[in-house]
């Protein structure tokens, strides 16, 4: 990570005899990046009542994708960021040994079963106030891709290698500098098999993620 900063120089000579020394005293400060994140409308994303009746016996059952607010970030000036998502309870979804980390738990049932999983997706963002794009590292930011091309989408995850960002430039294009950006979020959450699940009592989903900014 690259940053301008200024360092104040203060030579000291002495007296008006002439010395065969000088000394010199550099002083600077190295600031790191400020940048604020907020999760702007309902943060606790309902996706209703789901008749037990209504699941699939022996197959995943896919719910309507919901809608989770926008992500905002704000900086102080133009700085290189990303994102970075730890799933709270990853070891209860229904895929818990996929290891890029794009399914989040829902939870345990009443006798312990994984509920399902769910997916995020980041879609069409604005930076610095015009249309950007999604861009996703898999390799602590060393290269760059898009996941869903023309779509201008980004699925996050939850892998500890794994960065999404923005780019003013193309999907899949480096990471720009940037000192805004808007981009809604989208909920697409599935249930595990009906047969591998307790349906005789109500099912409590209890998804839960934590996202950070990285900067690049």
């Amino acid at each position: 990570m690259k940053q301008l900063f200024v360092i104040p120089l203060v030579l000291i000579a002495h007296g008006a005899v002439a010395a065969s020394t000088a000394g010199l005293a550099v002083n600077g400060f190295v600031t790191p990046p400020s940048c604020s994140i907020a999760l702007s409308g309902d943060l606790n994303v309902s996706l209703g009542t789901i008749a037990a009746g209504a699941l699939n016996q022996a197959a995943r059952t896919d719910l309507a994708e919901a809608a989770a607010g926008n992500l905002d970030v704000s900086c102080i000036g133009p700085t290189l960021i990303g994102l970075s998502a730890i799933d709270n309870v990853h070891a209860t979804t229904y895929f818990p040994g996929a290891s890029d980390g794009k399914y989040f738990g829902l939870g345990t049932d009443s006798d312990g079963n994984n509920i399902g999983n769910y997916q995020i997706y980041l879609d069409h963002p604005v930076i610095d106030s015009a249309p950007g794009y999604m861009t996703m590292s898999t390799d602590n930011g060393s290269t760059w891709f898009s996941v869903s091309g023309a779509n201008n989408a980004t699925l996050l995850r939850g892998a500890i290698t794994t960065t999404s960002s923005w780019s003013k430039v193309a999907a899949g294009a480096p990471p720009s500098l940037l000192t805004t950006v808007s981009v809604p979020m989208i909920i697409r959450p599935m249930i595990a098999p009906k047969n591998s699940l307790n349906t005789t009592v109500p099912i409590n989903l209890n998804g839960s993620a934590t996202l950070e900014l990285v900067y690049l």
